[in-house]
């Protein structure tokens, strides 16, 4: 067999595809996943191995749904989405990752622990991507590594 995983990254992404269509509650994905891994464990162990197969695509494909769903959870959940800010704020928190450094951008993990805007200040959590541009021909001026404290404007 040339491609042996082929199958199971179809199913994969066939899972993740559907569940970007429609929304799931996690407990149903994870649910059909778990008695599609017991199935193909039972039909494993009876020697039916097609249907085993069958049975662990069917797992893959929940696999992908329950993945899909638990990231968009997450991302629903970020305190900062739901943030609606008239104007300039500063973020104040901690790097969780090393900068990472492209061609003219520097990207920023932070981890928010305040907000501060029209002199109000507030405590949230949650994550923020956020990208510095500077010129190609030059390396990027930021010189910071993870765990550092950053507070940005924008």
């Amino acid at each position: 067999m040339p491609f042996p995983f082929l199958f199971l990254v179809v199913s994969l992404a066939a899972g993740i595809f559907v569940a970007s269509l429609m929304s799931w509650p996690i407990l149903v994905p994870f649910s059909f996943m778990a008695v599609a891994l017991i199935c193909a464990f039972l039909a494993y162990w009876r020697h039916y191995n097609r249907l085993s197969m069958g049975f662990l695509l069917g797992t893959t494909f929940f696999l992908g749904l329950v993945v899909y769903t638990h990231q968009d959870h997450l991302y629903e959940n970020n305190a900062l989405r739901r943030f609606d800010l008239p104007a300039y704020a500063d973020f104040t928190g901690h790097l969780y990752r090393s900068p990472s450094f492209g061609q003219g951008v520097t990207f920023l993990y932070l981890k928010v622990e305040k907000i501060r805007f029209q002199n109000r200040e507030e405590k949230v959590k949650g994550n923020l991507l956020v990208s510095i541009h500077h010129p190609e021909q030059y390396p990027s001026p930021l010189r910071l590594r993870a765990g550092e404290m950053v507070c940005v404007a924008a």
